[in-house]
Parts: C-alpha cells; structure tokens; sequence
C-alpha cells in the first residue's frame, strides 16, 4: 500500500495505535570503584562524581546511599561531604524518564592518620637543661631526638627538618632550632610534631677554652673541660648560675612574645650592639650583670625603637644584658673576646 492516508477498503475503518517503550536503561560513564583517603579534622571529603547518559539524550535523575561507617543519602550524582572514619559503601542510581535504572557502587575508605610525639630529652643525665645543648662542652653539645608514632597503619616512615630519615635523629644546633619530625604511615597518612631545641653558649675564659659551669652557692666559675665529669657528678650545673627566661629562637633573634633583642656581634672583641623590637610602649630598663650575678651598669627609660651600643671597657670574658620591659624580660649572654 503505497498511502496509508488515503488507504480505502470494503470494510469498516480500521484504525491502529502504536505505543513503543524505551526498554534501554543509562549508561554508566563515570563511576570511580574506590576511593582511599587520609582523615582531616572537619571530617569532609571530596568524592568524585556518578555520571551516566541516556540512549535518547533524557534528562536523568540521580540518586545515592550511603552504608557502612558513614550512613546518610541524597538526591544528586555527587555524595562529597562528611564521612567517618571506616569503610563507607555508596550505591548510585540513575533513572531516565521511561524508568529504566542504572547502578553502580563506590567504596570510600576513610584512614585514621597517625600521630607522633617527641619526648623531652637531656644532654646529660645530670647538670643540664630539659632540651638544650650546651655550646662549648661536646659530650653536652647534642641530643638525639626520638619520634615515638602510634596510630594509622603501621609500617611508618620518618622524615627530619634535619634531614635525618629514621625515628632517631641527633642534632648539634649552634643556635636555638625547631626541629619538625614527619611521620607517613602504609596509607601515606601523616603526622608531625616539634621540638625546640635551645643552646647555652658555656665557653669562658680569654681564649674561650674553659667551661662555665654553676658551683652551687659558690656561684659561677669557669673550670677546664677535663674536670666538668666531676663537677656535674657533685651536682654542679652547666652554664652560669644567673636564671635565663625561656626563649625561642628565630633569624638569630631571642624571642619572648612581646619583647625581641638581636645582638650583633657575639662574640666580639670591641662592642655589642643590641636591637631591641617591642610591641609594647612604655620604656624598657637596661642591666649589665658578670658571670657572678653582679650588677656592672644599668640604663633605664630607654625607648623601645633606640639602639644600644654596649661593652667598650669590657674585658674579656662572659656577662649578661638584662632587657626589661613591664613584665616582660629578656637575658642575653655576651661573650667579650
């Protein structure tokens, strides 16, 4: 029949309706079968996307579940947000507009990080300060840090700021150092933590080959290295008898908060000068104090932005600046060549 339009018959007219379905469900073009991950504090993750197309280009309604570890659903292609630590499975549907659906599956593995500390450590077992080293005396002028790891999946590996690539590292700093351990684990999950190393210079005498060391109410005196052992065995301590404010260490600078102090030069055989940075405002007071405690000059209502030029009739040996602003303090030890 060539023209159905104009077909005629002897019968009645014959009408026919055809009603054909879409049977094809989506293709699935993007499905990412697992995901691995390091924990991170807001607990949320970046998942990648579920895409699928249809046969006749329809819109397609996304949908997921989430089971395991981590329970909750949603109504898009993209389940990116909080997940717990654990394993977590998430089932993706698509569904075109004749019904027909698609599936797919992601495993999202979130792994706990490790974690890792480092102890407090002495030079010495006995007559030195909790992390520090001592310039001038070698059996005190190290420490070996130990990174102690937990957590993740073992086995771990370790990298030092120092550069040092086990769980042990000895460092020798010649000024006041941070030292950065980072811990990766089988995941590649990692961890780090710090540890502030301070130095205390205990060179003395003119050609600086003695040792400082506190001889108890007798005060500070300067002995030679082979009779150190002996002292610190009677409970001596290394260093002068004079208290030092804890510091920290930045570009050369002693810090403390509020209150900076750069020395320049030190050692010196001339003079030293002292840069003084304050965040405060008020007026700082100067202290020259000897090995022995005793007060050699003082200066006060000094302007925190002035530079001091001290040490010129100084002779030879070790002495202390004392820098005080209100409650803050800072004590520098100078070494006169």
């Amino acid at each position: 029949v060539a023209n159905y339009g104009s077909t005629t018959s002897d019968h009645y007219p014959v009408f026919s309706r055809y009603r054909f379905n879409n049977t094809t469900a989506p293709a699935v073009t993007t499905c990412t079968a697992e995901v691995k991950l390091c924990a991170v504090e807001n607990g949320s993750y970046s998942i990648p996307a579920f895409v699928a197309t249809d046969d006749c280009g329809d819109a397609v309604v996304y949908s997921y579940n989430i089971t395991g570890a981590t329970e909750r659903n949603g109504t898009s292609n993209n389940a990116s947000g909080s997940f717990n630590i654990g394993t977590s499975l998430i089932v993706w549907t698509a569904v075109d507009g004749w019904g027909n659906i698609a599936t797919c599956s992601t495993t999202v593995i979130i792994n706990a990080n490790p974690t890792v500390t480092i102890p407090d450590v002495y030079a010495l077992t006995t007559g030195t300060l909790v992390n520090t080293v001592y310039l001038g005396y070698t059996p005190a002028s190290s420490v070996t840090l130990t990174a102690n790891a937990t957590g993740g999946s073992p086995a771990y590996s370790y990298s030092w700021s120092s550069g040092a690539a086990s769980s042990t590292a000895t460092v020798s700093p010649t000024a006041a150092t941070t030292y950065t351990v980072t811990v990766t684990d089988a995941n590649g999950c990692q961890a780090s933590a710090d540890k502030f190393i301070d130095v205390i210079d205990v060179r003395s005498g003119k050609k600086l080959d003695k040792v400082t060391v506190c001889h108890g109410p007798s005060g500070s005196i300067s002995i030679s290295h082979g009779d150190v052992a002996n002292h610190l065995a009677h409970g001596d301590k290394l260093g002068s008898c004079v208290t030092t404010a804890p510091t920290v260490a930045r570009n050369g600078e002693v810090i403390n908060s509020k209150l900076a102090v750069q020395v320049l030069p030190n050692p010196s055989s001339a003079e030293f000068t002292l840069l003084i940075r304050s965040e405060l405002t008020g007026k700082l007071n100067l202290r020259i104090l000897d090995i022995q405690g005793r007060v050699l000059e003082q200066q006060s209502n000094i302007s925190p932005t002035q530079k001091l030029v001290i040490g010129q009739g100084f002779r030879p040996g070790i002495y202390f600046a004392e820098i005080s602003q209100g409650g803050e303090r800072q004590l520098i030890k100078l070494v006169k060549l």
